[in-house]
């Protein structure tokens, strides 16, 4: 098994114009988005396979606050190259 964690300033709420659809300097919430994934390659098998969880809250001015969950999961078969 392993693990991807991460932690950004999520998208931008506030910003009518949307000008930032990423907020890469200041958030305009106090807490961090974060993504989660778990993915597993056994090597018996020729499959790669896992899922994720990415997890924000907007807070637009004037409206209440709006959660954000996407899930992801993939399935990978991998096969040899064969020359012929």
């Amino acid at each position: 098994m392993h693990y991807v964690a991460e932690a950004g300033n999520g998208r931008e709420s506030r910003n009518p114009l949307g000008n930032e659809p990423v907020q890469n300097e200041i958030a305009d919430q106090d807490r961090k988005a974060f993504n989660l994934a778990l993915f597993a390659k056994p090597k018996r098998f020729a499959v790669a396979a896992g899922f994720s969880v990415y997890r924000d809250r907007l807070v637009p001015d004037n409206m209440p606050k709006i959660g954000e969950t996407i899930l992801a999961a993939h399935a990978v078969l991998i096969r040899r190259r064969t020359n012929g």
